[in-house]
């Protein structure tokens, strides 16, 4: 593998770790009962009426009960318990501060590294 197709691996791998922190988590606008019926995501955030939250991997309507699972384990929430879930969007919000973020630290870092290179080569001695 060359240098250069290894750098674009790099690259892509990087892209797409920053842009999955671009996602927080949103309250669905219609009852819980009624979403994870309709045909839950991979995860849902689940908040009970005490606002303890829990996410639960492959959800579904299961009676009385909202079922997934939680790091592994079969994990049941009874439907009287539920306030409310969310699941995880795009926040362009995040992405535009993100990105703006990376840009400044960019310029700043080159301002900084140009103003370094430029003092050291105004301050040498030259000797003929």
């Amino acid at each position: 593998m060359t240098h250069r197709s290894q750098s674009f691996i790099v690259g892509v791998l990087l892209t797409s770790q920053l842009l999955a922190g671009c996602t927080s988590w949103q309250a669905v606008q219609v009852s819980p009962q009624e979403f994870v019926q309709k045909g839950a995501p991979q995860a849902i955030q689940v908040w009970d009426k005490s606002w303890v939250n829990v996410v639960l991997s492959s959800p579904t309507a299961n009676g009385d009960s909202l079922t997934g699972t939680v790091r592994g384990v079969r994990t049941s929430v009874p439907w009287s318990t539920v306030d409310s879930v969310g699941v995880k969007k795009f926040s362009s919000g995040k992405t535009v501060g993100l990105v703006i973020g990376i840009t400044a630290a960019t310029v700043l870092l080159g301002a900084v590294a140009a103003e370094s290179y430029n003092s050291s080569w105004n301050n040498m001695t030259w000797h003929f």
